[in-house]
């Protein structure tokens, strides 16, 4: 009998398990502190009506993905960098006992409060400087991405459950471990799909490919912030109306544009889309509901809420597949009245 027998596998195993959640608990604890409150406390300094606060949560969540996506691509993986060690070592540990100890997205609490310091603070300054209400929303999408992302990437490595509509998004996420130079977002993978899938131009042959620019996507999330916080001198700007039009795409206006009044800053969005849109003869497999549906790839959220005078209120972004066009438009979005729900166009 040995008086100091090492750890089997199973022993070492439950040990990082532990220390895993433990420190998932408090990082998730660390986000409410860092963005919660502060979310909070802008929300009675400055309170918005819901238009505007929806619009700000969805340009936060935007925002966060973006940054999720920079950080991870161009600082967890850069050779030798100070934030690559700790990400290298939960590369190599997966598949191994040590595997759980090492899938919390910050080393400690420490680490997720100087997250949110880092991407808050610009827009807490935005908003102090020029009063538009919009830290409160965001920082609320903040606090929320970080800890969805924080659950969820545990769930898919350890293999607990997850709604059956997150299993392409497990998948998504474990092919990175295969081939670490790409699919950088953990389970929202919008700007995996902007800056690094080639999509074929709708007018042109199959094997012309085409790639966003980071500086164009940059530029165009911010004109929609200001655009959709509008009540500013910029308003003119960026509500503009584009005619409609049968034809699938010329120079000028959005793919399939219809006459509805539109969101097209200095004419991004509609340079965006006449890039980024693409033909496909099989549609979407949406995760369908009553009045809501969304799905992974592309990304995609469609929502109708019930108004009082029978009409519904249709709210989507992403890429929504339109069944004349025959393809994926995008990337879009849309708020209005609508007399029947609506989750393909």
């Amino acid at each position: 009998m040995c008086v100091r027998c090492p750890a089997t596998n199973a022993e070492i195993q439950a040990d990082a398990l532990a220390l895993g959640r433990a420190r998932k608990r408090a990082n998730a604890l660390a986000a409410l502190v860092a963005g919660g409150v502060p979310a909070i406390a802008f929300s009675f300094i400055r309170p918005l009506d819901f238009k505007i606060w929806a619009a700000a949560f969805a340009a936060g969540l935007l925002w966060a993905n973006g940054f999720e996506y920079v950080f991870h691509r161009y600082l967890l993986h850069r050779p030798r960098g100070f934030f690559a060690r700790g990400h290298l070592r939960h590369h190599g540990s997966v598949g191994t006992p040590h595997e759980a100890e090492h899938l919390a997205l910050g080393r400690s609490p420490m680490w997720i409060v100087a997250l949110f310091a880092t991407h808050g603070a610009p827009i807490i300054t935005f908003d102090l400087l020029f009063r538009v209400g919009v830290a409160s929303p965001m920082l609320a999408a903040f606090t929320l991405y970080e800890i969805a992302a924080e659950e969820l990437h545990w769930r898919f490595h350890v293999r607990e459950w997850v709604p059956k509509w997150l299993t392409s998004a497990r998948e998504h996420h474990l092919q990175h471990h295969d081939r670490p130079d790409e699919r950088f977002n953990v389970f929202l993978p919008i700007f995996d799909t902007l800056f690094r899938k080639p999509f074929p131009r709708p007018d042109c042959r199959l094997d012309q490919k085409v790639r966003m620019r980071p500086r164009a996507l940059a530029l165009f999330a911010a004109l929609i912030l200001l655009g959709t916080t509008s009540r500013t001198p910029f308003q003119g700007i960026f509500r503009q109306s584009s005619p409609g039009s049968s034809a699938d795409i010329n120079a000028r206006t959005c793919v399939n544009a219809g006459q509805d009044e539109r969101l097209n800053p200095l004419g991004i969005v509609c340079w965006l889309q006449r890039h980024c849109s693409y033909k496909s003869g099989d549609e979407p497999k949406l995760h369908k509901h009553d009045t809501w549906a969304w799905c992974v790839r592309p990304p995609y959220l469609v929502c109708n809420w019930r108004l009082r005078d029978g009409h519904y209120r249709l709210v989507r972004i992403g890429w929504r597949y339109d069944r004349n066009w025959h393809g994926f438009i995008g990337p879009g979005g849309a708020w209005k009245a609508v007399p029947a729900p609506l989750l393909y166009y």
